[in-house]
């Protein structure tokens, strides 16, 4: 029998949390709610608790987005799930538009679909800078991947499979929305993307992107790497074939995300961005 369970990272999110519960268990009906408490300074879990969300917490060695996503898969898996939807717990995103994700994702046969926000333009809810680092960086990394089509890769609305859950465990703490795109991808699984609302923050700011050049340097290394880990002795061809891949896009568009994949040369590999010709801000 399947068995669905959302999964909600969350991080001082008392005001809208129990909103974001009522919505899914009203609208999507799962079989369980897993919120994942990550530090929180405030009663988000209490809170949660009461609207009805099992409550797990991440401990002092394993924090961030990434691992509470990595503990609220493991929670389902135990509970004998194998669909998982997850969303954020901002309010930013609407559980009717996650029930449609997972229809699509049914009808279609797909190991996962993730929720484009950029599909139609610049929500309103998005910064102009914001949303030109999201446009910059998916296309990117949909390159980078030969996707057939440009995937909203920071999106965390998304529905995706046992098969995901099961081979897609991210090893980057500090999120875990590009890695677990990419580990599908290498482990051939199908993925799919289709539009979705984005609506307006009402409580609180986000505390994951402090800048985005921060986020850059948080994510793109830890990509790169996980990609030429990957190709194993074919690394060097593999490095080959993403230079190629970036190449073909807009130089000036893809500065400050090559400058950060730049940070890769830590690891022993030359820059990405001294070969695409691009600034190094490794040194910087």
């Amino acid at each position: 029998m399947n068995r669905s369970a959302v999964i909600i990272p969350a991080r001082d999110e008392v005001r809208s949390i129990a909103g974001v519960i009522d919505d899914v268990l009203n609208t999507i009906r799962p079989d369980l709610v897993v919120v994942v408490d990550d530090r929180s300074c405030d009663s988000t879990a209490d809170e949660a608790r009461r609207a009805g969300a099992l409550v797990v917490s991440t401990d002092s060695d394993h924090t961030g987005l990434g691992s509470a996503m990595n503990l609220g898969v493991r929670t389902g898996r135990r509970a004998g799930c194998d669909t998982f939807l997850t969303i954020d717990a901002d309010g930013q995103y609407r559980a009717a538009d996650l029930l449609r994700l997972w229809n699509f994702q049914r009808v279609g046969g797909f190991d996962m679909v993730v929720g484009d926000r950029l599909a139609d333009g610049r929500p309103e809810s998005m910064r102009r800078v914001r949303y030109s680092a999201n446009q910059v960086f998916s296309t990117v990394f949909s390159a980078a991947l030969d996707l057939e089509q440009r995937t909203d890769s920071q999106s965390g609305m998304r529905v995706f499979n046992s098969a995901v859950a099961d081979t897609c465990a991210v090893t980057n703490s500090f999120t875990y929305t590009q890695e677990q795109l990419l580990r599908a991808r290498i482990q051939g699984l199908r993925t799919a993307t289709t539009p979705v609302s984005f609506e307006r923050r009402v409580h609180g700011r986000s505390r994951l992107v402090r800048s985005t050049l921060d986020y850059a340097y948080r994510t793109v290394p830890h990509l790169i790497r996980v990609y030429l880990e990957h190709a194993g002795g074919n690394a060097h061809q593999a490095r080959g074939r993403l230079l190629d891949q970036l190449a073909t896009l807009d130089a000036p568009s893809l500065t400050s995300t090559a400058a950060a994949a730049s940070l890769a040369d830590h690891s022993g590999w030359a820059s990405p961005g001294k070969a695409a010709g691009l600034p190094d801000f490794s040194r910087q």
